[in-house]
């Protein structure tokens, strides 16, 4: 039997010690590496599908405009625990509804959990189970058609991450420049009685610039108000 000298053994305890540091150093840095991607991932997954919905919800208004002959005044958004807006009171059939199979035919959703910013306590279209709600307003986008309030849907309480992925997405910033902020000002909301259709003289994209003719955007904010993603269904 060979006997191993303790100069032998001392050698291969070195020598597992620094392949051991070695090993933990790779992973170390792989999950830095892989942390960032996975998270940039996520955030351009978020803002895909936030601008798909969005698009579908434009792209069905426009066709119960066009093919069902669905006045504005008319169009009804409510649905009840998935968007904030009470019905439309003009709406005197399921055709003009958003949410019904006879109207629009759209399902409504919620913004995904994982997209939601539960830190915005000011926005209060959040759910028990920590999901933002849809909300429709009647509000001007700047150079977005005339003059007249557009009408304009939102997710509130979105993550700073996902926002910016939406505004690097629509190619209005990159992923380090600086945070694209805008206020709406006065508002109202697309519910109840709006006929005739509501004209208030708030405006978005007369604070950042980058949104200006933009039809979707997001405003970058952080604290209790949280993130806006905002998309025009109807620039009037």
């Amino acid at each position: 039997m060979r006997i191993w000298s303790s100069g032998n053994v001392l050698f291969l305890i070195l020598l597992a010690v620094a392949l051991f540091a070695a090993l933990s150093y790779a992973v170390t840095q792989a999950g830095r590496s892989g942390g960032k991607d996975i998270s940039r991932e996520k955030a351009e997954l978020g803002a895909a599908e936030i601008i798909q919905y969005f698009t579908l919800l434009e792209n069905t208004i426009q066709r119960m405009r066009l093919t069902g002959s669905v006045k504005l005044e008319h169009l009804d958004v409510s649905a009840s625990g998935y968007s904030n807006q009470a019905a439309n009171s003009n709406c005197s059939t399921s055709r003009c509804r958003l949410f019904h199979p006879d109207g629009g035919g759209v399902s409504p959703r919620r913004l995904n959990t994982q997209y939601t910013d539960l830190t915005a306590t000011n926005w209060n279209g959040v759910t028990a189970h920590g999901e933002s709600v849809l909300y429709f307003m009647n509000v001007g986008v700047e150079n977005v058609g005339t003059s007249l309030a557009d009408l304009v849907v939102l997710y509130g309480g979105v993550k700073l991450d996902i926002c910016r992925a939406i505004n690097v997405r629509m190619g209005l910033t990159t992923w380090n420049g600086p945070a694209l902020t805008d206020s709406h000002g006065t508002f109202a909301e697309h519910a109840g009685d709006v006929n005739p259709y509501p004209n208030p003289d708030g405006v978005l994209g007369d604070d950042a610039s980058e949104f200006s003719g933009q039809r979707t955007f997001c405003s970058e904010q952080s604290g209790a108000w949280g993130s806006y993603a905002y998309q025009v269904l109807v620039a009037r």
